[in-house]
């Protein structure tokens, strides 16, 4: 694992690498908290969406965006902490 550009607990974007994975992520379901850190898989995953609910990660390296994102807009960011605040329970990914 290696440091990626982009800081510890910045709010990125996900951007699909296809069609198949934009049906599977939707648009309000892309912004997610990141851990600082980038790997194979893509970028880590602080805090972000799964199956429709916001998750946090259980450790290192296990839940990642893939290669393709960007910083997160101030609307995309308030989107999502609407969206946590809102969720009952913040699940292990």
């Amino acid at each position: 694992m290696k440091r990626s550009e982009y800081k510890i607990g910045e709010f990125l974007y996900g951007i699909p690498d296809s069609e198949e994975s934009a049906k599977y992520h939707p648009e309000n379901q892309r912004v997610f908290i990141h851990n600082g850190y980038k790997n194979g898989d893509g970028y880590g995953k602080l805090i972000g969406w799964n199956d429709g609910e916001i998750k946090k990660s259980t450790g290192w390296g296990n839940f990642c965006w893939g290669g393709n994102v960007r910083k997160a807009t101030e609307e995309e960011i308030e989107q999502f902490m609407r969206a946590m605040m809102n969720q009952d329970f913040i699940r292990y990914y």
